[in-house]
């Protein structure tokens, strides 16, 4: 481990990635576990976010952003290439639980318009699972 310039007895450990993601009735839904998120963790936040939607078979994704409170706009912009991805891919990525701050950036960045945003996670939930369900019903099938 390499000591830091300012605090050369301490050790630099490795930074943990900020997100946990987990599968709930049919939807990956990964949620961000600390309150304010700064700039060392966007890499660990993009390569996770990527590697979930490359490797992920379900249509949409949800983001559960209970516990955050503060993003610099850089993950904004990672948040952003992600919804281009699954968008590619024929999915979404669905924005929950946002605090009132982020829900405010969301307005003033005009990210409401390319994001379906809801009140809880279990809302996104529900709302993805009703949207598969009318994928797979014979006269949606009968449109493809």
């Amino acid at each position: 481990m390499t000591a830091s310039l300012l605090h050369p007895e301490a050790d630099l450990a490795p930074v943990a990635a900020p997100i946990s993601t987990t599968h709930d009735r049919g939807v990956c839904r990964i949620q961000f576990e600390q309150r304010v998120l700064d700039q060392v963790h966007i890499p660990l936040i993009r390569d996770e976010l990527a590697d979930v939607i490359e490797h992920t078979d379900q249509a949409d994704i949800v983001l559960d952003l209970e516990h955050l409170e503060y993003v610099p706009s850089t993950v904004l912009g990672v948040i952003v290439a992600g919804q281009t991805k699954m968008l590619q891919k024929g999915g979404r990525l669905l924005i929950a639980n946002t605090s009132p701050y982020l829900r405010n950036l969301f307005g003033i960045t005009k990210l409401e318009r390319i994001f379906e945003m809801y009140p809880t996670a279990e809302d996104a939930i529900l709302a993805s699972n009703a949207r598969a369900a009318v994928r797979c019903t014979p006269a949606a099938r009968r449109t493809w």
